[in-house]
């Protein structure tokens, strides 16, 4: 028997008793039940000296007329409530508890005893502060870490339990036209079914964790109070079962599917024989020549006499081309630029299907060597590259994707990304510009007349650039690098708002140079 039963059974027998009365009873036991463990005494010993809680009642009952076993006898009055010291009357307990313990005297009930106020000095209270605010500070940060870190277990549950199950749902279309595509995919999303599975282990202690650390941190870094109750581990088991039956299933299905299709994964998508086209047009006599392409990557070089594009299509997946006036427009289709048609693609060709159709996303752009005229691209969405050519004035524009121009020269040149990096090594021209919303800008061995480079969020990074007016602005990066040319040949304007800068602001000189930043560093060096 437990403290816990023995009370529950005492309260029991004492029904019917008012409840004053019935909790001072109640409460006089409890305490012998204490003191006696507190003397050392064994969970038998105790029991085994104490009345039943039946006994205790029947002679609390006799001795006072009351009710016997909780229920008041027809003839017998309902007790009153007793005063305060009716205790006094009844001397069993008592005399019972005298016997056992002698002149012991009881502990007192413990509690946290009140703090006493220390009369700090209030100089010592100010000097203190900064150790408060940084102790506040860093919990906090602790705190927000460990909140991060709960979100993030979360996260990847959804992600792996979503994904697997959207790869076996969506693979049973795929079955009629390449069943071990499907049969790859439902082993694949089965295996991430058995990771969310194992990562949802992960979920309730890193709860109760952060729990903990915040309870701790708010209760001033003191110990808690609560007693920590034990967890089954049959549901644990059970969840660890299941997820080695998932990853092992899931992996075997997806090893026999993915060995049916030699291995390559280029073959996890239904794609269709895929084969080059080389499409051929004469730039005989035109002065501006213009590219529009659509979710393609295009690589310009300069080559031969024949002005071509080639690229990759398949029959399923045909590419549309067209050149008339100058222009030359390709594009890959509407599922590369409605979403809906989008999705439709991948549930029919598979999951992986537009990783692997951007391999194929890529057409190379050959103009005769004897072509000096205006270049403009634009492209959609996807990267460009841009080779030994030498031109009149080129625009080159990308949405999305990064521009690379190596080895070049022209009239003058500006490249331009919404989001993506900018790259120009050995260029020549008359005037360079560099812009992008979103991403780094590198020049080398660049040399014009006007040089301006502007990042919105990316470093501009200089080396042996040679302008006679140079423009740089970054306004969430760093500018560093080196210019061809003396410091006092400069007239220089710099400013870092939220950084530092190694130029002076100078007034006189035969170039002219303006570096800002809004947040970042300037580093700029000169090299004769």
């Amino acid at each position: 028997m437990t403290k816990k039963q023995y009370l529950r059974k005492l309260r029991k027998a004492l029904r019917g008793l008012p409840a004053s009365e019935k909790e001072k009873l109640i409460e006089y036991y409890a305490e012998i039940i204490d003191e006696s463990f507190e003397r050392g005494k064994t969970n038998r010993e105790v029991f085994e000296d104490l009345e039943s809680p039946e006994q205790v009642a029947a002679d609390y009952f006799n001795a006072n007329e009351g009710p016997v076993g909780g229920l008041y006898d027809d003839d017998l009055p309902r007790r009153r409530h007793r005063p305060d010291d009716y205790y006094k009357e009844y001397d069993a307990p008592k005399r019972r508890r005298e016997a056992d313990y002698g002149d012991y005297e009881p502990p007192k009930k413990r509690g946290r005893e009140p703090r006493k106020r220390s009369g700090r000095n209030p100089l010592i209270t100010v000097l203190l502060i900064p150790l408060y605010l940084i102790a506040f500070l860093l919990g906090l940060a602790a705190i927000l870490v460990g909140a991060a870190l709960v979100v993030t277990v979360v996260a990847l549950v959804v992600a792996f339990f979503a994904g697997g199950l959207y790869m076996v749902v969506m693979s049973f279309g795929l079955f009629p036209a390449h069943g071990w595509v499907a049969a790859s995919q439902i082993g694949a999303g089965v295996l991430l079914v058995g990771l969310s599975l194992f990562c949802g282990l992960l979920v309730a202690p890193t709860a109760r964790g952060f729990g903990r650390f915040s309870g701790w941190l708010f209760r001033g870094c003191r110990p808690s109070d609560k007693v920590r109750t034990a967890h089954s581990h049959g549901g644990t088991v059970a969840t660890v079962a299941a997820g080695l039956v998932f990853v092992v299933a899931g992996g075997a299905a997806f090893g026999f599917g993915f060995g049916k299709l030699d291995w390559n994964w280029r073959n996890l998508a239904v794609m269709g024989n895929m084969r080059e086209v080389s499409q051929s047009f004469t730039l005989d006599g035109l002065e501006n020549f213009a590219v529009v392409s659509d979710n393609l990557a295009l690589d310009v070089v300069a080559e031969g006499t024949e002005a071509k594009i080639v690229y990759f299509e398949s029959d399923e997946l045909p590419k549309t081309y067209s050149f008339e006036d100058g222009k030359l427009t390709i594009s890959c289709g509407k599922w590369a630029n409605n979403a809906g048609e989008y999705m439709k693609e991948t549930w029919k060709r598979g999951v992986m299907f537009s990783t692997i159709a951007s391999l194929s996303n890529r057409a190379t752009l050959y103009l005769p060597t004897t072509y000096s005229g205006d270049l403009a691209i634009k492209i959609n969405n996807g990267a460009m590259s841009m080779e030994n050519v030498a031109l009149g004035n080129a625009t080159l524009e990308v949405d999305n994707g990064a521009v690379v121009v190596e080895n070049s020269s022209f009239g003058t040149v500006s490249a331009i990304a919404e989001n993506g990096a900018l790259r120009l090594d050995a260029v020549r021209a008359d005037a360079v510009r560099a812009v992008t919303n979103n991403g780094a800008i590198r020049l080398n061995e660049v040399q014009a007349g006007s040089v301006r480079a502007e990042a919105d969020n990316g470093e501009l990074r200089l080396n042996e650039v040679d302008g006679t007016d140079v423009f740089l602005k970054a306004d969430n990066g760093t500018i560093r690098g080196n210019l061809i040319g003396k410091k006092t040949d400069y007239k220089i304007t710099a400013s870092a708002h939220l950084g530092s800068c190694n130029l002076t602001n100078t007034e006189t000189g035969t170039r002219t140079l303006t570096a800002k930043t809004s947040c970042g560093a300037i580093r700029i060096h000169f090299e004769n």
